[in-house]
């Protein structure tokens, strides 16, 4: 990138590309996306340990019953072979 002259048209084709309608509507919609999770992140709360322990177990019987019946599975198809 000794050469000016490519220097002057990498400046001049980001110039455009930063000034192109794409890349304000495109900045415009990022920025509002940061605001909505801004103010998701403001809202929000860490759970309580009760509700931690709640939401815990229910997530533990849930991989069980699914571990369960992949098991159910499994074996009435190793046995039916």
């Amino acid at each position: 990138m000794n050469n000016p002259f490519t220097a002057l048209a990498v400046g001049v084709i980001s110039v455009m590309f930063m000034t192109s309608k794409w890349f304000k509507e495109t900045y415009k919609s990022i920025k509002f996306k940061l605001k909505q999770y801004r103010r998701v992140l403001s809202i929000i709360k860490y759970p309580s340990k009760e509700e931690f322990m709640i939401g815990f177990k229910i997530t533990g019987l849930g991989m069980l019953l699914i571990g369960l019946i992949g098991f159910a599975v499994k074996f009435l198809m190793d046995f039916i072979k």
